[in-house]
């Protein structure tokens, strides 16, 4: 594992941190290499956030203000129509100099996406 790879997953749980006291996330997906253990100094944070109840683009907004982030961008998800389905939304924001990737799912979303899948809790 890297250094970079270390700094990349610190960072991953001081977004989570800020996302946890409001949006109540239910699980979190670090992918990208970050996650693989291969990050660089070049390398971006991925991750994906799932919910039983997506919150609002404000609660989100209420996280990058705690964060400080800059370059902040929310994009609603969109349905096969290309409506907004407000059923996820996707951020990009600079943390730190890292750009930030960040995909807000509800588990509903997902399991029927890929397949019903159930969640396994501890």
């Amino acid at each position: 594992m890297t250094e970079a790879t270390d700094y990349l997953r610190g960072l991953a749980h001081e977004l989570l941190t800020v996302y946890a006291i409001d949006a109540q996330p239910r699980a979190a997906l670090l992918v990208g290499s970050a996650a693989t253990g291969d990050a660089d100094h070049y390398s971006d944070l991925d991750m994906l956030v799932y919910y039983d109840q997506v919150p609002t683009v404000e609660t989100l907004q209420k996280a990058q203000g705690e964060l400080a982030s800059e370059g902040y961008r929310c994009t609603v998800f969109s349905d096969a129509s290309g409506a907004p389905d407000e059923q996820g939304y996707s951020e990009r924001y600079f943390l730190n100099g890292i750009e930030c990737q960040v995909a807000h799912e509800s588990s509903a979303r997902s399991s029927e996406r890929y397949g019903g899948w159930s969640w396994i809790s501890r």
